[in-house]
């Protein structure tokens, strides 16, 4: 019987394990790190956890690249904010949060939303268009 138990117990946590592990995929986008390194079709938590390690300085970045020309990027960390800036299709249509840092959460859902193909990542922020 303490076999038969602990054995289930084995079992069950190695369920947990990969469940827990599981990953959830996003859209058709390419995550560039700092330019660096490049992920095909990040899952979310890769995403996340992107975001959340950011160094604040001008050689840590992130891009969310749905083509060439289109894409979301951010610079900073969690303790100070993001500045987030997006473009689409040319550099004539190029925009950013401005000079107001968004927390790393909310940084996290946009990216996330955005990988997703929803227009939801745009709500809530006064994007400035800027001159590149």
């Amino acid at each position: 019987m303490t076999k038969f138990i602990l054995i289930s117990v084995f079992v069950a946590g190695a369920i947990l394990l990969i469940s827990c592990g599981r990953s959830t995929k996003v859209g058709d986008v390419t995550l560039n790190l700092s330019g660096e390194s490049k992920i095909e079709s990040p899952s979310e938590e890769v995403i996340a956890e992107s975001i959340y390690s950011l160094v604040d300085d001008m050689d840590h970045f992130l891009i969310l690249e749905s083509s060439n020309m289109t894409y979301l990027q951010c610079i900073g960390d969690a303790q100070k904010g993001y500045i987030v800036e997006y473009q689409e299709g040319s550099t004539d249509r190029h925009y950013s949060s401005g000079r107001n840092r968004l927390d790393a959460d909310h940084t996290v859902r946009i990216f996330l939303n955005y990988a997703k193909g929803s227009d939801d990542w745009k709500n809530g922020i006064s994007w400035e268009k800027i001159s590149l």
